[in-house]
C-alpha cells in the first residue's frame, strides 16, 4: 500500500480543497491517505467523512511559507513516514519534504494569473524555476494554462504532468423540485436564469457580469442573474447592483454549502474570470447537468468551453460581448440544444471525478515505482 501525505494551507473550501475531496472519494484501496491542513479549515468536516486520516496544523494557515509551518511539517512527515508528499499551495511542506530526503515530492499548480515581465525574465526564471525543480520531483498542472505558467517561470517540462480537474456529477432534481426552488427566489417559469458560482473577488469578474446584466435587462426583462458565493466584494457588488438598477434582476445568495439546487435552477452557467482560472469546477459541475456555459477567454476556459460546441467564449472584461453571448444563447434555441448536449458529452469524457482519479492513480503508482528505483 502506498502512503500519501497531502498538505493544504487553505482555511476556506476553495477549488483545491474540493478537488482533493473528489480525488480521495474516487481513489482505490491501494493507497493510505493522510491530509494535513489548518485546524481552523472548513474542509476538515468534509474530509472526516472520507477514507483518509486528518492531521490538524497549528501554523501556516492561508500562507504558502511560514518557518514555523516548515518545522511542523517536518515533524508530521517523520511521524507519518509517507511514500509520497503531495503539496497544494504549501511551500513550507515542500521545503520540509526536501530537507528530509523524501524522494517523491509532488506539487500541484491549481491556479494561473497573468505573469509579470519581471517573473519571466532570465534571472527570475533561474530562481523560480530552479526552486520548483529542486523542491519537487514532479509537478501537476490542472490545465494546459497552468502548465504553460510553470514553463514560463522556468520549470523543467519533463517534470510537469497535466491532469484535468474532475468533479462529482451534480444531483438532478425533479421538475417540481426545481420550480419550488425557483419560486423561493422569486423566479417564474418564464424567466431565463444566468448563474455564476465563484468567490466574490475582483479577478472573478462579477463587475463585468453586472454591467452585462444592465445591457441584457434593456432587451429581456425576464432575465435573472443568480450570483452564488461569498467573498470580500459582497457588499460592494450589492451596492453596484443597486446603482445599476438591477435589484429586481440580480439575486445574491451568499455562500451556499449545497449548490445542487442552485445549479438545477439555472439555464446558463457563466464564468467571467480574468485571473486564477485553470479548469473551473463550477463549469464542470454545470456541464454534468447539461447546462451550456458562457465563459471568458482567460486561462483554462478556452480548453473547457469550445465555441458553439458546449458554450460560447467572450473576451475577458468585455461586458458588451458577454451580454451579446448571453442573448445569443437565449435566442438561438438550436445552438442552446447543441451546446447542452455538448456539455454533457465533455463532462462524461473528461471532466468527471472518476477520470481524474484514474489518471491520478496511474500517476502516483508510476512516481512511486520511479522513486524506488
Amino acid at each position: 500500500m502506498i502512503k500519501i501525505l497531502h498538505f493544504i494551507s487553505d482555511t476556506n473550501i476553495g477549488g483545491a480543497g474540493r478537488l482533493l475531496c473528489n480525488q480521495i472519494k474516487n481513489m482505490g484501496s491501494d493507497f493510505e491517505i493522510s491530509v494535513a491542513l489548518p485546524k481552523s479549515s472548513l474542509l476538515i468536516s468534509e474530509l472526516c467523512s472520507l477514507p483518509c486520516s486528518v492531521i490538524a496544523l497549528y501554523h501556516g494557515a492561508d500562507r504558502s511559507f511560514d518557518p514555523s509551518a516548515t518545522a511542523e511539517a517536518r515533524k508530521i512527515i517523520k511521524s507519518v513516514r509517507p511514500d509520497i508528499v503531495h503539496s497544494h499551495g504549501s511551500l513550507s511542506s515542500r521545503i520540509a519534504a526536501t530537507s528530509l530526503g523524501i524522494p517523491c515530492r509532488i506539487f500541484t499548480r491549481h491556479c494561473t494569473f497573468p505573469l509579470t515581465r519581471s517573473a519571466t525574465n532570465p534571472i527570475s526564471r533561474l530562481i523560480l524555476g530552479g526552486a520548483n525543480n529542486i523542491l519537487s520531483s514532479s509537478m501537476i498542472a490542472v490545465a494546459d494554462a497552468a502548465r504553460q505558467d510553470l514553463l514560463n517561470i522556468g520549470c523543467d517540462k519533463k517534470k510537469i504532468h497535466t491532469v484535468i480537474n474532475g468533479v462529482e456529477p451534480v444531483r438532478e432534481l425533479s421538475a417540481d423540485e426545481k420550480e419550488l426552488y425557483r419560486a423561493k427566489y422569486g423566479i417564474s417559469k418564464r424567466d431565463f436564469v444566468i448563474g455564476i458560482f465563484a468567490r466574490l473577488e475582483e479577478y472573478k469578474g462579477h463587475k463585468t457580469l453586472l454591467q452585462a446584466a444592465k445591457i441584457c435587462k434593456k432587451y429581456y426583462p425576464n432575465f435573472k442573474f443568480l450570483i452564488v458565493g461569498g467573498g470580500s466584494l459582497y457588499d460592494e457588488l450589492i451596492t453596484l447592483s443597486r446603482e445599476l438598477d438591477l435589484s429586481d434582476t440580480v439575486i445574491f445568495t451568499g455562500f451556499c454549502e449545497d449548490v445542487a439546487p442552485l445549479f438545477n435552477m439555472i439555464d446558463l452557467n457563466v464564468n467571467c474570470s480574468y485571473g486564477t482560472e485553470t479548469s473551473s469546477l463550477a463549469l464542470s459541475e454545470g456541464m454534468s447537468l447539461g447546462i451550456p456555459a458562457v465563459a471568458s477567454d482567460f486561462g483554462g476556459n478556452p480548453y473547457m468551453v469550445k465555441n458553439a460546441v458546449n458554450g460560447l467564449l467572450f473576451p475577458a472584461k468585455n461586458a458588451d460581448a458577454l451580454a451579446m453571448a448571453i442573448i445569443r444563447m437565449y435566442r438561438d434555441t438550436d445552438l442552446y440544444s447543441k451546446c447542452s448536449a455538448g456539455a454533457i458529452k465533455r463532462y462524461r469524457e473528461e471532466f468527471n471525478a472518476e477520470a481524474m482519479a484514474r489518471k491520478m492513480t496511474e500517476f502516483y503508482k508510476s512516481e512511486y515505482e520511479k522513486s524506488k528505483k
